[in-house]
Protein backbone atom coordinates (compact mmCIF):
# COMPACT_ATOMS: atom_id res chain seq x y z
CA UNK A 1 0.00 0.00 0.00
CA UNK A 2 2.62 2.36 0.92
CA UNK A 3 4.61 1.74 -2.53
CA UNK A 4 0.91 2.21 -4.46
CA UNK A 5 0.82 5.53 -2.60
CA UNK A 6 4.08 6.84 -3.78
CA UNK A 7 3.40 6.03 -7.23
CA UNK A 8 -0.36 8.01 -6.96
CA UNK A 9 1.89 10.56 -5.49
CA UNK A 10 4.37 10.79 -7.60
CA UNK A 11 1.73 10.56 -10.69
CA UNK A 12 0.11 13.68 -9.73
CA UNK A 13 3.81 15.20 -8.76
CA UNK A 14 4.32 14.89 -12.68
CA UNK A 15 1.09 15.88 -13.83
CA UNK A 16 0.12 18.50 -11.87
CA UNK A 17 2.82 21.99 -12.73
CA UNK A 18 3.69 24.75 -10.90
CA UNK A 19 1.67 26.91 -12.96
CA UNK A 20 -1.32 24.65 -12.18
CA UNK A 21 -1.01 25.30 -8.43
CA UNK A 22 -0.18 28.95 -8.76
CA UNK A 23 -4.18 29.17 -8.21
CA UNK A 24 -4.41 26.98 -5.37
CA UNK A 25 -4.50 28.16 -2.00
CA UNK A 26 -1.22 26.08 -1.50
CA UNK A 27 0.47 28.80 -3.29
CA UNK A 28 -1.23 31.74 -1.75
CA UNK A 29 0.05 29.97 1.57
CA UNK A 30 3.35 29.89 0.29
CA UNK A 31 3.00 33.72 -0.73
CA UNK A 32 2.12 34.87 2.62
CA UNK A 33 5.19 33.62 4.18
CA UNK A 34 6.91 35.27 1.81
CA UNK A 35 5.36 38.34 2.87
CA UNK A 36 6.38 37.74 6.42
CA UNK A 37 10.30 37.52 5.34
CA UNK A 38 9.30 40.95 4.14
CA UNK A 39 7.99 42.75 6.92
CA UNK A 40 4.43 42.27 5.42
CA UNK A 41 1.36 41.68 8.25
CA UNK A 42 -0.02 38.91 6.40
CA UNK A 43 -3.35 39.31 8.68
CA UNK A 44 -3.55 43.49 7.93
CA UNK A 45 -5.03 42.81 4.45
CA UNK A 46 -8.27 41.97 5.71
CA UNK A 47 -9.34 45.16 7.06
CA UNK A 48 -9.67 46.73 3.60
CA UNK A 49 -12.06 44.49 2.53
CA UNK A 50 -16.21 43.90 3.08
CA UNK A 51 -15.71 40.46 5.70
CA UNK A 52 -18.18 38.94 3.51
CA UNK A 53 -16.39 38.01 -0.23
CA UNK A 54 -13.25 36.33 -0.39
CA UNK A 55 -10.28 38.38 -1.83
CA UNK A 56 -7.45 35.05 -0.43
CA UNK A 57 -7.10 36.56 2.59
CA UNK A 58 -4.91 34.51 5.41
CA UNK A 59 -7.74 32.63 7.20
CA UNK A 60 -5.51 29.81 9.13
CA UNK A 61 -3.20 30.52 12.45
CA UNK A 62 0.04 31.51 10.76
CA UNK A 63 2.03 28.04 11.10
CA UNK A 64 1.70 27.48 7.13
CA UNK A 65 2.96 30.89 6.89
CA UNK A 66 5.91 30.89 9.16
CA UNK A 67 7.09 27.34 7.87
CA UNK A 68 7.32 29.05 4.49
CA UNK A 69 9.02 31.97 5.83
CA UNK A 70 11.12 30.06 7.26
CA UNK A 71 12.53 28.00 4.11
CA UNK A 72 12.47 31.51 2.34
CA UNK A 73 15.01 31.78 4.81
CA UNK A 74 17.02 28.93 4.31
CA UNK A 75 17.47 29.77 0.70
CA UNK A 76 14.34 27.75 -0.36
CA UNK A 77 13.12 31.27 -1.83
CA UNK A 78 10.73 29.57 -4.68
CA UNK A 79 7.47 28.27 -5.07
CA UNK A 80 8.70 25.15 -6.56
CA UNK A 81 11.46 24.80 -3.76
CA UNK A 82 8.65 24.89 -1.02
CA UNK A 83 6.22 22.69 -3.11
CA UNK A 84 8.75 20.50 -3.26
CA UNK A 85 9.21 20.15 0.31
CA UNK A 86 5.11 20.24 1.44
CA UNK A 87 4.68 17.41 -1.60
CA UNK A 88 7.01 15.16 0.69
CA UNK A 89 5.31 16.05 3.82
CA UNK A 90 2.12 15.47 2.36
CA UNK A 91 2.86 12.13 1.23
CA UNK A 92 4.30 11.14 4.85
CA UNK A 93 0.92 12.15 6.30
CA UNK A 94 -1.16 10.33 3.65
CA UNK A 95 0.75 7.17 4.58
CA UNK A 96 0.12 7.93 8.13
CA UNK A 97 -3.42 7.99 7.98
CA UNK A 98 -3.49 5.04 5.77
CA UNK A 99 -1.63 2.96 7.99
CA UNK A 100 -3.41 3.88 11.40
CA UNK A 101 -6.53 2.81 9.82
CA UNK A 102 -5.54 -0.40 8.79
CA UNK A 103 -3.67 -0.75 12.60
CA UNK A 104 -6.78 -0.17 13.96
CA UNK A 105 -9.26 -2.44 12.15
CA UNK A 106 -6.40 -5.46 12.33
CA UNK A 107 -6.42 -4.74 16.45
CA UNK A 108 -10.17 -5.79 16.24
CA UNK A 109 -8.93 -8.63 13.95
CA UNK A 110 -10.50 -7.52 11.04
CA UNK A 111 -7.33 -7.57 8.67
CA UNK A 112 -9.14 -8.18 5.51
CA UNK A 113 -11.74 -5.10 6.00
CA UNK A 114 -8.31 -2.82 7.37
CA UNK A 115 -6.91 -3.43 3.97
CA UNK A 116 -10.24 -2.45 2.22
CA UNK A 117 -10.38 0.82 4.42
CA UNK A 118 -7.16 1.55 3.86
CA UNK A 119 -7.08 1.57 -0.08
CA UNK A 120 -10.17 3.73 -0.06
CA UNK A 121 -8.06 6.25 2.09
CA UNK A 122 -5.09 5.97 0.12
CA UNK A 123 -6.14 5.62 -3.37
CA UNK A 124 -9.74 7.13 -3.33
CA UNK A 125 -11.04 10.02 -4.80
CA UNK A 126 -11.44 12.96 -2.25
CA UNK A 127 -7.68 11.39 -1.58
CA UNK A 128 -6.44 12.11 -5.18
CA UNK A 129 -8.33 15.83 -5.57
CA UNK A 130 -5.90 16.45 -2.24
CA UNK A 131 -2.92 15.33 -3.55
CA UNK A 132 -3.56 17.16 -6.96
CA UNK A 133 -3.84 20.27 -5.20
CA UNK A 134 -1.62 19.98 -2.54
CA UNK A 135 -3.97 21.32 0.21
CA UNK A 136 -2.97 20.97 3.60
CA UNK A 137 -5.39 18.27 4.78
CA UNK A 138 -2.88 15.41 4.62
CA UNK A 139 -0.82 16.68 7.09
CA UNK A 140 -3.17 18.41 9.37
CA UNK A 141 -5.67 15.35 9.34
CA UNK A 142 -2.26 13.05 10.04
CA UNK A 143 -1.60 15.44 13.41
CA UNK A 144 -5.03 15.47 14.37
CA UNK A 145 -5.58 11.21 14.17
CA UNK A 146 -2.09 11.09 15.95
CA UNK A 147 -3.04 13.37 18.51
CA UNK A 148 -6.34 11.61 19.41
CA UNK A 149 -4.80 8.33 19.68
CA UNK A 150 -2.46 8.87 22.50
CA UNK A 151 -4.60 11.56 24.33
CA UNK A 152 -4.89 9.54 27.70
CA UNK A 153 -1.04 8.21 27.09
CA UNK A 154 1.07 10.80 26.42
CA UNK A 155 -1.51 13.73 26.80
CA UNK A 156 1.49 16.59 26.82
CA UNK A 157 2.78 15.15 23.14
CA UNK A 158 -0.96 14.75 22.37
CA UNK A 159 -1.52 18.60 23.19
CA UNK A 160 1.42 19.33 20.96
CA UNK A 161 0.03 17.55 17.83
CA UNK A 162 -3.46 18.52 18.49
CA UNK A 163 -1.98 22.32 18.24
CA UNK A 164 -0.48 21.76 15.26
CA UNK A 165 -3.20 20.42 13.56
CA UNK A 166 -5.17 23.44 14.42
CA UNK A 167 -2.47 25.85 13.56
CA UNK A 168 -2.28 24.23 9.84
CA UNK A 169 -6.10 24.40 9.98
CA UNK A 170 -8.32 25.23 12.35
CA UNK A 171 -10.39 22.47 11.95
CA UNK A 172 -9.47 20.62 14.55
CA UNK A 173 -11.06 23.12 16.94
CA UNK A 174 -14.66 21.38 16.31
CA UNK A 175 -13.23 18.02 17.70
CA UNK A 176 -11.00 19.55 20.67
CA UNK A 177 -14.13 19.62 22.71
CA UNK A 178 -14.95 15.87 22.41
CA UNK A 179 -11.79 15.40 23.61
CA UNK A 180 -11.00 17.88 26.65
CA UNK A 181 -15.06 16.07 27.34
CA UNK A 182 -13.58 12.72 27.44
CA UNK A 183 -10.57 13.64 29.41
CA UNK A 184 -12.95 15.36 31.90
CA UNK A 185 -14.84 11.86 32.15
CA UNK A 186 -11.85 10.56 34.11
CA UNK A 187 -12.48 13.48 37.17
CA UNK A 188 -15.14 11.01 38.09
CA UNK A 189 -12.87 8.35 37.84
CA UNK A 190 -9.75 9.29 39.50
CA UNK A 191 -9.33 12.87 40.23
CA UNK A 192 -5.39 12.38 40.53
CA UNK A 193 -4.81 11.22 37.10
CA UNK A 194 -7.29 13.60 35.39
CA UNK A 195 -5.54 16.65 36.68
CA UNK A 196 -2.32 15.10 35.49
CA UNK A 197 -3.82 14.15 32.26
CA UNK A 198 -5.52 17.45 31.67
CA UNK A 199 -2.68 19.67 33.27
CA UNK A 200 -0.35 18.25 30.79
CA UNK A 201 -2.45 18.19 27.86
CA UNK A 202 -3.59 21.77 28.39
CA UNK A 203 0.18 22.75 28.29
CA UNK A 204 1.15 20.86 24.98
CA UNK A 205 -1.69 22.30 23.80
CA UNK A 206 -1.50 26.28 24.60
CA UNK A 207 1.94 26.50 24.44
CA UNK A 208 2.65 26.59 20.86
CA UNK A 209 -0.74 28.53 20.33
CA UNK A 210 0.54 31.31 22.00
CA UNK A 211 4.13 31.05 20.48
CA UNK A 212 3.09 31.08 17.28
CA UNK A 213 0.13 33.41 17.36
CA UNK A 214 1.16 36.37 19.64
CA UNK A 215 3.32 37.78 17.44
CA UNK A 216 0.73 38.56 14.88
CA UNK A 217 -2.28 39.59 17.71
CA UNK A 218 0.76 41.93 19.40
CA UNK A 219 0.94 43.36 15.70
CA UNK A 220 -2.72 44.06 15.01
CA UNK A 221 -5.67 42.15 16.91
CA UNK A 222 -8.12 43.18 14.89
CA UNK A 223 -6.48 41.79 11.67
CA UNK A 224 -5.65 38.48 13.11
CA UNK A 225 -9.35 38.46 14.45
CA UNK A 226 -11.07 39.41 11.71
CA UNK A 227 -9.32 36.87 9.58
CA UNK A 228 -9.37 33.77 11.38
CA UNK A 229 -13.30 34.72 11.55
CA UNK A 230 -13.55 34.95 7.95
CA UNK A 231 -14.89 31.36 7.14
CA UNK A 232 -17.84 32.66 9.76
CA UNK A 233 -18.40 35.69 8.51
CA UNK A 234 -18.09 35.12 5.06
CA UNK A 235 -20.59 35.05 2.16
CA UNK A 236 -21.84 31.32 1.12
CA UNK A 237 -20.90 30.51 -2.76
CA UNK A 238 -21.29 27.35 -5.00
CA UNK A 239 -17.38 25.94 -5.34
CA UNK A 240 -18.46 23.81 -8.19
CA UNK A 241 -21.12 20.77 -8.52
CA UNK A 242 -19.52 18.35 -6.10
CA UNK A 243 -20.04 20.81 -3.37
CA UNK A 244 -23.53 20.92 -3.79
CA UNK A 245 -25.78 23.99 -2.96
CA UNK A 246 -26.76 26.36 0.19
CA UNK A 247 -30.29 25.45 1.80
CA UNK A 248 -32.37 28.64 0.12
CA UNK A 249 -35.00 27.83 3.37
CA UNK A 250 -32.32 28.86 5.93
CA UNK A 251 -30.80 32.14 4.41
CA UNK A 252 -27.45 33.54 3.82
CA UNK A 253 -26.54 32.75 7.67
CA UNK A 254 -29.16 30.28 8.76
CA UNK A 255 -27.27 27.30 7.85
CA UNK A 256 -24.20 28.32 10.11
CA UNK A 257 -26.76 28.68 13.05
CA UNK A 258 -28.29 25.41 12.11
CA UNK A 259 -24.73 23.77 12.13
CA UNK A 260 -23.41 25.30 14.94
CA UNK A 261 -26.79 24.64 17.11
CA UNK A 262 -26.50 21.07 16.15
CA UNK A 263 -22.95 20.37 16.80
CA UNK A 264 -23.45 21.50 20.61
CA UNK A 265 -26.25 18.86 21.05
CA UNK A 266 -23.15 15.96 19.73
CA UNK A 267 -21.29 17.37 22.45
CA UNK A 268 -23.83 16.97 25.15
CA UNK A 269 -24.63 13.56 23.46
CA UNK A 270 -20.97 12.61 23.84
CA UNK A 271 -20.60 14.12 27.70
CA UNK A 272 -23.81 11.40 28.16
CA UNK A 273 -21.14 8.52 27.11
CA UNK A 274 -23.81 7.57 24.41
CA UNK A 275 -21.24 8.22 21.42
CA UNK A 276 -17.73 6.91 20.80
CA UNK A 277 -14.99 9.47 20.16
CA UNK A 278 -14.62 8.58 16.26
CA UNK A 279 -18.06 8.31 15.70
CA UNK A 280 -18.80 11.83 17.27
CA UNK A 281 -16.32 13.57 15.71
CA UNK A 282 -17.49 11.88 12.10
CA UNK A 283 -21.51 13.45 12.90
CA UNK A 284 -19.90 16.59 13.86
CA UNK A 285 -17.97 16.62 10.13
CA UNK A 286 -20.81 15.31 8.60
CA UNK A 287 -23.26 18.08 9.97
CA UNK A 288 -20.34 20.96 8.83
CA UNK A 289 -19.89 19.58 5.56
CA UNK A 290 -24.08 19.67 5.18
CA UNK A 291 -25.18 22.80 7.14
CA UNK A 292 -21.81 25.00 6.98
CA UNK A 293 -22.47 27.68 3.68
CA UNK A 294 -18.79 27.30 2.74
CA UNK A 295 -17.93 24.06 1.29
CA UNK A 296 -14.94 23.08 -0.82
CA UNK A 297 -14.02 19.35 -2.09
CA UNK A 298 -10.93 18.75 0.10
CA UNK A 299 -13.55 18.85 3.16
CA UNK A 300 -14.82 15.14 1.82
CA UNK A 301 -11.38 13.83 2.63
CA UNK A 302 -11.71 14.87 6.37
CA UNK A 303 -15.20 12.78 5.93
CA UNK A 304 -14.22 9.60 4.49
CA UNK A 305 -11.03 9.65 6.63
CA UNK A 306 -13.57 9.99 10.11
CA UNK A 307 -16.34 7.59 8.54
CA UNK A 308 -13.77 4.66 8.07
CA UNK A 309 -12.55 4.93 12.23
CA UNK A 310 -16.03 5.46 12.70
CA UNK A 311 -16.81 2.09 11.33
CA UNK A 312 -14.10 0.29 13.75
CA UNK A 313 -14.68 2.12 16.21
CA UNK A 314 -18.73 -0.22 16.39
CA UNK A 315 -16.89 -3.32 14.92
CA UNK A 316 -16.78 -6.22 17.64
CA UNK A 317 -13.33 -7.18 19.09
CA UNK A 318 -13.23 -10.23 16.97
CA UNK A 319 -9.38 -11.01 19.30
CA UNK A 320 -11.00 -10.74 22.47
CA UNK A 321 -13.67 -13.29 21.77
CA UNK A 322 -11.11 -15.85 19.98
CA UNK A 323 -9.26 -15.53 23.38
CA UNK A 324 -12.02 -16.30 25.75
CA UNK A 325 -12.65 -19.44 23.27
CA UNK A 326 -9.25 -20.77 23.88
CA UNK A 327 -9.20 -19.85 27.77
CA UNK A 328 -12.81 -22.05 27.92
Amino acid sequence: MIIITFFIHLSWWRSITIIDLIKEDIFYAWKEGVNIVNGINPYERILSGDFRFNQKYPTYFPLIYLFSAFLYKLGIDSFLGFINIWRAISYIGHTFIGLTIFYLYNLKGFKGLGLVAAFILLTGRWSNYVIKVQHLELITVGLLLASLLIFSKKPFISGLLMAGSICLKHFGLIILPIVVIRINELNKEDKNEFRRIFKNYLTGLIAPLIVINTPFIIANLNGFVASLLFPITRMGQDHGVATGVNPILFGVDGGKIICYVLILYIYWIFSKKKLSIYSSAFLILLLFLQFNTIIFAQYYFWLVTFSLLAIQEILPDKTHSTSRKIKQ
